[in-house]
Formats: C-alpha cells, structure tokens, sequence
C-alpha cells in the first residue's frame, strides 16, 4: 500500500481500546461506550494499513438527547512536535456541554512529521474519508437515539460541514471560521497536503503552487476523486442545520471562505446581527471575539449547544443567544450580507480646510471599522480626483486642482467586498 505512519501513542487519552477487523466500516459493529473507548477502523487490508481512529468518551450512563463529533483544526507546533497520533479534540467542550463525545483523528497526520492540517480528506491510501467517517456517527447515531451536532473550528470545519454532506440521520453543525475550499487557504497548508497524502502519485515531485487557482489545479489533477472543496450549502440543508460562526476580522476567512459560500444564499431579514435563511437551515452569525483568525469563546460555542440541546428554532438561537450575546458585532450600516445603505443616515460633508484644501468626510451613525472608503472628485471640465482604498472616512483634495460644481462620490466597502456609493453635488465652498 506504500503507508508509512508515525506510531501511535493512543494510552495518553486514558482510554480502553477496541480494535475492529478489516470490514468493519462496510458494516459496523455496536461499539463499546460504556466506557472511554479509542475505536481503530483498518482502511484497508493487512497489518500496516492506516486507520481511522475515533475516541467515544462520557457516553455511559449520560442520557441526554445530542452527543458531540469534533473535528480537530491545524495542529499547533507543540501537539506536533511532543505528541504521538491520535490527534483528538473536544474534551472541554464536553465537559462544559455535558454531552457525550466522539472525537474523530485525521490519519493523514499520522503519515509525517511535517503536516499539520489535512482536513480530514483521506490520501492516496485511504481514499475519501468524509463518506466513512459520516457511516461511523450515523452508526453511533443509531446505536444510542442520540442526534449529533458536529463541531470543528478553522479546517475543523472543513471537515464539519463535509462530512455534514454524507450524513443519513438528522444532525447540527456548528463551525466556526472554517475554511470551505482548499485552494483559497494558505497555498503552502495546501502544499504540504498534496506532498504528504499524494507524493506517490507524483514521484517526480509536486511544484510549489504560485497562487490559489495553480494550487486548486494541482488539487484537480493529482486527486480529483477527493472533496477539496465544501459542497454547496444547499445540498446540506434536507435534514441539517448549520450555524456559522465568523470572526469578522479574520478578513481572508471572510473574503475568500465565507463570502464564497454564501454567494448562493438568501437571508430575508438583514437587519440584525446574525441572520437565518427562511427555512430556518442556515444560520450565519458574524461576531466579535478577537482579532484575525482567533479561536472560538467557549461560551459562545456552549450557549448554541444549550439552545440546540433545548430544541430551541433557529429564530430564537439567533435572536436570544446571539444577536445579544457579548460577541455579537456591533452593527455597521452595511452587514457582511450587503445590506442596502440608508442614505437618509448618510451623508458627506465638504468644507474648506485652509486656503489651499478641501475637507470632506462620510458621515454615518453606525460603527465603521470593518468598512473601506474611496473617494472621488469629478468637475465640469470631466477631471477626475481620486483617494484610493483607506480606513479613513475622511479625505482631502488640493483646492487649485478642482473645479465647481463638481460631483463627489464615496465608495464604502465592506469585509465581503460589497460596495455601496454616497454621493453629493458640490456647488461651491
């Protein structure tokens, strides 16, 4: 099978250990959760196959309704450098749920020293993964009556709302900052990913990508039978419901990730601070906690999990838990989901700065700092005055230069990219 693997250290997860045989994924057996139980399914026949290895924790006796399935985002350099395969994560958030956990291993990891996130999506030896990994939780699914609520945070995810994709039974999905395509993330992640799972498919070697439409067509060619993007958001919608948790200043998650992902996507109500779609399936909470790509508060995490544990809708986890939470964004006069610009509220002022300047400025009642200003200066004579991309709704042209009545315009970009104008004739200062 051409396999090699780091040896497993699975005795420092304090758990029992239950090896299945080689068909055990095409049907699965009851799996032993009265207690703390690593499960290793083979991949593939023979003693040196990789594994997919699954960690059922709290189950015994605990009679709530749900249990967890997380998925594990990068490994940091620590878990990489003084740590053996199995990669598991999940504990706190079980603890401080009280749910059960299944917390599920990426097998790529186990095959070098040098990766640190493959996504869950299988290599040359495993094959696609998303589809077994979704036949294991539907099993336990069927197993206890319990409803899973898979959680994955970054390329934790990713894997999340693939395997979502494959599931049979009824399930939540909470992901925070996810990536939903492999392409647009970090093109050396992506690299790496293709040297460690597809080397062999390549032994004259991979060429380092030069951007992301290089990198997804290296993707298509060495392994196009693998989910390197995340189905559409649709296909996920029959028996699921997904919350979708973005920090808005991680702006490459936004720009290249979420925005994406939602391009297909209707929230009827854009008013508020986290909007629903009008079945009730998709819920997209853009908040606050941290800047960049900054991990999850637990206690914005354990409050959906609460809420969807109590059969809470959609409108009320949104609306209660959400909207007014501490993380909750304080509202910009345009969301992430381009809300129309209220011009009554808007408004641009010019005057003069000094003899020689003009002054002008956007005003607006609502916080700017996820947004972008442009401005442009047009006068009779058809010249035209421009102040690029900036921070700053504020802007200043040279007096000498313009001519009146001219016409001024202020572009206002949000994370997404969305534009909205403002204009205004000048007649004179």
């Amino acid at each position: 099978m051409d396999f090699m693997t780091i040896e497993p250290n699975y005795s420092r997860w304090k758990a029992g250990l239950q090896r299945h045989g080689d068909d055990a994924l095409a049907a699965i057996p009851p799996l032993e959760i009265a207690t703390d139980t690593i499960h290793v399914f083979p991949l593939g026949p023979g003693g040196d196959a990789p594994t997919l290895d699954v960690l059922a924790r709290s189950f015994g006796g605990n009679t709530r309704s749900h249990f967890l399935v997380v998925f594990s985002a990068a490994l940091g350099a620590t878990a990489r450098t003084q740590g053996s395969p199995p990669y598991f994560s999940g504990d706190q958030l079980a603890a401080t749920s009280g749910l059960p956990l299944l917390a599920i291993s990426d097998p790529t990891l186990a095959m070098d020293n040098e990766i640190r996130l493959a996504w869950y999506v299988g290599n040359h030896a495993t094959g696609p993964l998303f589809g077994r990994i979704a036949e294991v939780i539907d099993a336990l699914a069927l197993q206890t009556g319990k409803t899973p609520i898979l959680v994955g945070g970054s390329g934790g995810g990713y894997a999340a709302l693939s395997t979502a994709h494959y599931l049979r039974g009824a399930a939540d999905v909470v992901v925070s900052n996810p990536q939903t395509c492999i392409s647009r993330y970090m093109k050396e992640a992506g690299h790496q990913f293709l040297k460690t799972g597809f080397g062999v498919r390549r032994p004259q070697g991979i060429p380092e990508p030069k951007d992301a439409e290089s990198l997804q067509a290296l993707l298509d060619d060495i392994c196009p039978e693998f989910d390197t993007r995340v189905p559409d958001a649709a296909l996920l919608r029959r028996n699921k419901r997904v919350f979708y948790l973005q920090n808005i200043s991680d702006h490459a998650h936004v720009k290249n990730h979420a925005r994406p992902y939602f391009d297909n996507e209707s929230f009827p109500d854009r008013s508020g601070k986290c909007f629903v779609t009008e079945d009730g399936r998709m819920i997209f909470f853009p908040g606050e906690w941290g800047q960049g790509h900054a991990k999850t508060p637990m206690g914005l995490l354990a409050g959906i999990l609460e809420g969807i544990v109590k059969g809470e809708s959609a409108s009320h986890l949104a609306k209660e838990r959400l909207e007014k939470s501490e993380w909750a964004a304080a509202k910009p006069f345009l969301t992430l989901l381009g809300q129309s610009l209220d011009r009554r509220n808007a408004f641009i002022q010019a005057e003069k700065a000094s003899e020689s300047r003009m002054a002008v400025a956007l005003s607006i009642p609502y916080p700017k700092r996820t947004l972008e200003y442009a401005f442009y200066l047009r006068g009779p004579d058809g010249v035209l005055h421009q102040v690029p991309y900036q921070k700053s709704a504020k802007a200043s042209f040279e007096l000498v230069d313009v001519r009146f009545p001219a016409l001024l315009t202020v572009f206002a970009k949000d994370n997404l990219g969305v534009i909205k104008t403002v204009r205004r004739r000048i007649d004179a200062l």
